[in-house]
């Protein structure tokens, strides 16, 4: 039996808290929404010949990496490094975008040509060492990593911790608090908290009286993935659960790596052993269940999501959100309507969150009763939002009455004159108004002011193309 003192930490390193689920739920969802469409749809008609300067394209670069858009900067940075052969600026940033990436070859081969260009002029900067150093630990190379590193005689901020990270991928955990603690005190460009969290790890396994290195190891594991050190983590949940098989967090930790490498079955696996162990823990089946979504397994989904919910999962309006989308991926849009309402009811944070709801209930569940609720709540909790409106004169539009849709969408245009969304619901009012030269209007300013490539884009182009092949007939 395992004593108290050792059993306790394992239920309070990892609060998997509202946070940390919430971040899952978007981490795998991330696309081309932080910045404009049309920008990024200008980045693929471009060409080193075209590009303004090698500045220029680092600028660009950065401001993609910096937007969450790791494909189109390491884009940018590429062809800022045919600009300027000889410098290893672009390669070093190719080689941390590689690794945003979780491409870790291209990352060990752009760092490795910053390293060599730099070698070739004198001595490589110790920042350049780091970024090797760091790239050969994601491709499990630790003794290459340390040597590397042994180089530097003035060791920076990034040097101090990558040879923390270093030291814990070596399996010398206890000897990389030191590192951590001197870049703690240095600046640099390592994110403070994620050295921060490391040092709490230590502070918090010291704390702890009579624990094993299991203990400090899961500290660590967690840690690592907080400063989004997939690889590391994962390496070190595996080998933390070869001495400890029934460590129910580091199985949770070790899935959720997993699922940012994108390696869905063993998250599964991964997932499902720490279930065995702990079988009523709320965040287990959410983070099952997310393994099943990103696998299109939608009835595994909602089985686990009505366990989590079960559990009382928090933030509730998560797990409801994935049952909605997996039944609606299912056909069942009843369930999922009201899955949907079900996650306004416990968390109506945006009016966004409206929008799903209120189409599924107009297009596919067919009910306008329904539909309308959903958006007269919305426009009760966000009076001041031009959607809130939009969405009601929607509504209205579906229901035929005109007059109350052009209320509706007056409003809208009141909050925010400029929404493409609400100019294009005004068109299909003026063509239930018979008005068809006001709607082509509508649909021009609708296509004028979305983004290139949006839903909204493309439906108000055919729109009015529609109504101008309609005028010439």
């Amino acid at each position: 039996m395992t004593p108290v003192n050792q059993r306790l930490p394992q239920f309070g390193i990892i609060g998997f808290s509202a946070l940390f689920t919430v971040a899952l739920g978007l981490f795998a969802f991330q696309s081309l929404n932080q910045l404009s469409q049309s920008n990024v749809l200008d980045s693929n008609t471009e060409t080193p010949e075209t590009s303004t300067s090698y500045e220029a394209r680092i600028k660009k670069g950065d401001d993609y990496f910096e937007g969450g858009f790791y494909t189109e900067a390491a884009s940018e940075y590429a062809y800022a490094s045919q600009l300027e052969t000889e410098l290893s600026e672009p390669y070093l940033k190719l080689a941390e975008t590689y690794n945003a990436l979780f491409d870790f070859g291209k990352a060990e081969e752009n760092a490795k040509k910053a390293y060599d260009l730099e070698t070739s002029l004198g001595e490589p900067t110790p920042d350049t060492v780091a970024v090797y150093a760091h790239s050969l630990l994601n491709t499990g190379k630790v003794n290459d990593a340390l040597n590397a590193l042994g180089t530097v005689l003035a060791p920076t901020q990034k040097v101090l911790y990558t040879q923390g990270l270093a030291n814990i991928a070596q399996g010398t955990a206890t000897e990389a608090k030191p590192y951590f603690e001197q870049a703690l005190a240095q600046s640099g460009t390592v994110t403070p908290a994620f050295i921060q969290g490391f040092s709490s790890a230590y502070s918090s396994y010291e704390s702890a009286q009579g624990s094993d290195l299991s203990y400090l190891n899961a500290l660590l594991s967690k840690a690592l993935l907080d400063a989004n050190e997939c690889v590391l983590a994962e390496n070190l949940a595996l080998s933390t659960l070869k001495t400890k098989s029934d460590y129910r967090d580091v199985w949770m930790i070790l899935g959720y790596s997993e699922l940012q490498l994108n390696k869905l079955a063993e998250a599964e696996d991964s997932f499902r052993a720490a279930k065995k162990i702990d079988s009523v823990k709320p965040e287990v089946h959410y983070l099952l269940g997310t393994a099943h979504f990103l696998q299109n397994e939608f009835q595994d989904t909602i089985d686990e999501m009505e366990l989590a919910l079960l559990y009382n999962f928090e933030p509730a309006a998560e797990a409801y959100k994935k049952m909605a989308e997996s039944h609606t991926a299912l056909g069942q849009y009843q369930e999922a309507l009201a899955a949907y309402e079900a996650m306004v009811n416990v968390d109506p944070s945006s009016i966004s969150l409206f929008k799903d709801p209120v189409h599924l209930a107009i297009d596919q569940v067919q009910d306008l009763d329904r539909a309308e609720t959903l958006a007269q709540k919305g426009i009760t909790l966000f009076p001041s939002e031009a959607l809130s409106h939009t969405l009601l004169a929607e509504v209205y539009l579906k229901k035929g009455e005109s007059d109350l849709a052009n209320d509706s969408i007056q409003t809208a245009f009141d909050i925010n004159p400029s929404d493409p969304e609400a100019h294009f619901i005004a068109g299909q009012i003026r063509e239930q108004q018979a008005n068809s030269e006001g709607a082509k209007w509508e649909y021009k300013k609708a296509f004028e002011l979305s983004k290139a490539g949006d839903p909204i884009n493309m439906a108000a182009a055919e729109n009015y193309n529609r109504l101008m092949t309609t005028a010439t007939e």
